[in-house]
């Protein structure tokens, strides 16, 4: 019997195999059936294949067919879905905000004449479904701009507060101001509006530019001056600035840019910083303000040299920069070639100013040239000398000429210098002489200088026989340096700090002084003054100043001692107190030291500027050693290191 767990084949091989096994297996086959088949009797020609090629072809167009319009059919979803979204949001969607539904307009002039007051009207419109919340209004000005109130009160920007802007409403803000700025410039104003949507944190922006065309400028500045001038001769400009607004301008300020080869000599009124920048200050309408500007110009022939003037207001926080400028001329000046050209060399320089000490004797040679192609007669060179710091009786003439003392002017011609009779095309001649300045000045002198003014004339006979005069001149000025001067000394038992140690000083033992600067001055303010002292290895900072709001200073990089003196009043230690300080070192000699006075403080340098001649002065004093004879406890042999 079959067991239920085996399969048919495992029965099978049982049954076979089995002993017990008493069936017979019949020997049964399938029948074979006959089918028939047709077979080529040649191969198919090319036309068959071609075919096959064109229904394999069609086969795929169809299905790339089937892929194109289901992305059509995807892509009409999409557009049919966003469509319906925009609608959604521009129909229904009450709390959504576009920027583009804002906007801001200006009203207002688009030109003003600068300097008058600027009113503008802003419109802020909404024109979402939604209110905007907290806005506000943040304005940009162009530079220089002021308050209308308050013309002193620069105006860079200001925010104003808008508030709440219903759906479909609009608010309206006015702005007032003064522009300057030069004529014809365009002056942008920038409107930045802030705001939130209703219900919402966030803050979003939106941008207006708004430009105004200044028609004209707050104030008119004409400049005369000559067009054509000889090198190194003098030259003056007038300058005038007149108001051209209706309300007062307040802190006007007018630079001067000066070219190459341009000296400046003086001006009316005085300059409020260097040469180049006056302070005009309040301005009222109407009403104008003349400056007069002297000067030498040198340069080759037929160059030009350009001059900027430029007018406006002073910023806020510099009162020498400008932070608006109302006009900005170029004007230019052509040199050309003098019939006759002069020239003043003072010592070894030619320039417009040279700066000498009290007392120095200085050389001064008259050059002259005949520039024209033909002969010039009766030649005469005038030297003009002016200043009370001359000192009259050290004028000397080299060669012929003559000083009259009695007007300070020396004279060359043809009485006293025959070569001056006639002077030859392209001839080249030289008078010289010496002159020095006063070695001494009463209290309160400052500012001291002589003034060489030369003319060279000469007669030129022209076309139809008549004489003609034909001049030429130069200037210098010989400014005096202001003399200062530095003492350094030592002491013990003197001066505002109380020393220690042994007298005489012992090796390896340490030993206190103070030292005492004192500073002098003549003429000049002095400014940037600085002393200066290094300070030997055995010797010690003490760090004791006095007066204590003297600015003195070590280095221990360098091992100086620094006095930041500043500014040294002209008349120090003359008419005024001496410029003194204090300080203390200590001294610790060694036993190589012993039986010597040693340097304790090395040789001090006083440095700075003079105001006047623009040039640098300097004093010296010799090193300190430990021999402090102004001390008026001093002994001899307290100087000498002990063992």
């Amino acid at each position: 019997m079959r067991n239920p767990d085996e399969n048919k084949l495992e029965h099978i091989e049982r049954e076979l195999y089995s002993r017990r096994h008493s069936g017979e297996f019949k020997d049964e086959r399938s029948e074979v059936v006959s089918v028939p088949h047709e077979v080529e009797s040649e191969w198919r020609e090319d036309k068959d294949i071609s075919e096959l090629v064109r229904l394999e072809r069609e086969r795929r167009e169809e299905e790339r067919s089937r892929l194109f319009k289901k992305i059509f059919v995807g892509a009409l979803t999409f557009f049919i879905v966003a469509a319906g979204a925009a609608a959604f949001m521009f129909f229904g969607g009450a709390n959504l905000v576009s920027s583009n539904n804002i906007d801001i307009a200006v009203i207002g002039p688009s030109a003003i004449a600068g300097g008058d007051t600027l009113s503008l009207e802003i419109v802020v419109k909404n024109q979402n479904r939604a209110s905007l919340e907290g806005a506000s209004l943040l304005v940009e000005y162009p530079a220089g701009t002021r308050a209308h109130n308050d013309l002193g009160k620069e105006l860079i920007r200001e925010r104003v507060n808008v508030g709440s802007i219903p759906a479909r409403g609009e608010a309206r803000k006015t702005l007032k101001s003064v522009l300057f700025g030069e004529k014809e410039s365009i002056q942008n104003i920038k409107l930045t509006l802030e705001y939130r949507i209703e219900g919402g944190s966030a803050t979003y922006f939106k941008d207006k530019n708004h430009e105004i065309i200044l028609s004209s400028s707050p104030v008119i500045v004409i400049v005369t001056y000559p067009a054509e001038i000889n090198s190194n001769q003098e030259i003056e400009f007038g300058v005038e600035i007149a108001s051209n607004s209706t309300e007062t301008l307040r802190n006007v300020l007018f630079r001067v840019e000066y070219p190459f080869g341009f000296t400046y000599k003086s001006a009316e009124p005085k300059p409020a910083e260097g040469n180049t920048i006056w302070r005009i200050g309040d301005l009222p309408s109407s009403e104008k303000r003349n400056i007069r500007i002297v000067g030498t110009i040198s340069g080759q022939h037929e160059e030009e040299r350009t001059f900027r003037f430029s007018t406006g207001i002073s910023e806020e926080k510099d009162e020498n920069q400008m932070g608006a400028i109302f006009s900005s001329l170029a004007e230019s000046v052509r040199i050309r070639r003098p019939f006759i050209n002069v020239d003043l060399v003072v010592g070894s320089s030619n320039s417009g100013v040279v700066a000498v000490r009290p007392g120095e004797k200085v050389q001064v040679n008259v050059v002259w040239t005949n520039n024209l192609a033909t002969e010039l007669l009766n030649g005469k060179i005038e030297v003009k000398l002016s200043g009370s710091a001359l000192d009259r009786q050290s004028v000397s003439v080299a060669g012929r000429g003559f000083y009259r003392s009695l007007d300070n002017t020396i004279i060359w011609d043809k009485a006293v210098t025959p070569e001056l009779a006639a002077l030859s095309p392209g001839e080249r001649g030289v008078a010289s002489f010496t002159l020095a300045p006063l070695s001494s000045f009463t209290g309160g002198a400052e500012n001291q200088e002589i003034v060489i003014d030369a003319r060279v004339s000469a007669s030129q006979i022209d076309d139809s026989g008549k004489p003609e005069t034909v001049l030429s001149s130069a200037e210098r000025s010989i400014k005096l340096s202001s003399t200062i001067g530095l003492s350094a000394r030592l002491a013990r038992t003197i001066g505002p700090f109380e020393n220690s140690g042994p007298i005489p000083p012992k090796a390896e033992e340490e030993t206190t002084y103070t030292v005492l600067w004192s500073l002098t001055n003549s003429l000049n303010n002095i400014y940037e003054t600085r002393v200066r002292a290094e300070l030997p290895l055995y010797v010690e900072w003490d760090s004791l100043v006095s007066p204590e709001n003297e600015n003195i200073t070590y280095d221990p990089n360098t091992r100086e001692v620094i006095w930041n003196v500043g500014d040294l009043r002209q008349g120090t230690g003359i008419n005024l107190p001496l410029r003194e300080a204090a300080f203390n070192i200590k001294v610790t000699p060694s036993l190589g030291q012993v039986g010597t006075a040693p340097v304790i403080l090395k040789s001090a340098t006083l440095t700075g500027e003079d105001r006047f001649t623009e040039r640098n002065v300097s004093a010296t004093t010799p090193s300190l050693t430990t021999r402090f004879v102004t001390d008026p406890n001093y002994r001899n042999g307290d100087e000498t290191v002990q063992k």
